[in-house]
């Protein structure tokens, strides 16, 4: 776990400053006073806890702060939430690793929104887009969970027979 130090001092720090001042004037603009302690409250639970936590706040706060009639708020409040997502990122591995996860991610997001989006174009109603993401982001988990699967008993594999041979090279050597 990161210290308090090293949060600050990341370019998490950078990218997720950005975006939660984003959201921060998203709250804000849609909701005034109690906008601006939403955002407080998601600056402390990026502060504390993994972003992970601070963007579902954040997203609760949007859908319950700001109202439909300003979608441009909306998007701004999104696009800010995505940044602190995408930022939290940068802290996952070094060097390159780290930008191929960031590409990766902003990949997932484009292709997803992006279909999403064109789903909503074509049916003009909003129940086919959701169903088609819900069934995109079950996909997406199942082909994660037999990824993990295939990994680890690979490597249970691997490993079993590496203690195998070490085993049988410790017999033969005292025979």
């Amino acid at each position: 776990m990161m210290t308090r130090w090293e949060r600050t001092t990341t370019p998490r720090a950078a990218l997720g400053g950005v975006g939660l001042l984003v959201v921060g004037i998203a709250f804000w603009v849609g909701g005034g006073v109690i906008g601006l302690l939403a955002a407080g409250l998601t600056l402390v639970l990026w502060y504390l806890t993994a972003a992970r936590y601070a963007v579902t706040f954040g997203q609760v706060g949007l859908a319950t702060l700001v109202p439909t009639s300003a979608p441009f708020v909306v998007a701004a409040g999104e696009c800010g939430l995505l940044v602190l997502l995408i930022g939290s990122l940068a802290t996952v591995g070094t060097g390159g690793l780290a930008g191929r996860r960031i590409l990766v991610g902003v990949g997932v997001i484009a292709v997803t929104g992006g279909g999403t989006w064109l789903l909503y174009l074509g049916s003009g109603t909003l129940w086919v887009p959701t169903v088609g993401l819900v069934i995109a982001l079950v996909l997406a988990s199942y082909g994660l969970l037999r990824y993990e699967t295939v990994v680890r008993k690979t490597l249970s594999e691997t490993e079993a027979a590496d203690a195998h041979t070490s085993a049988a090279g410790v017999r033969g050597a005292d025979t």
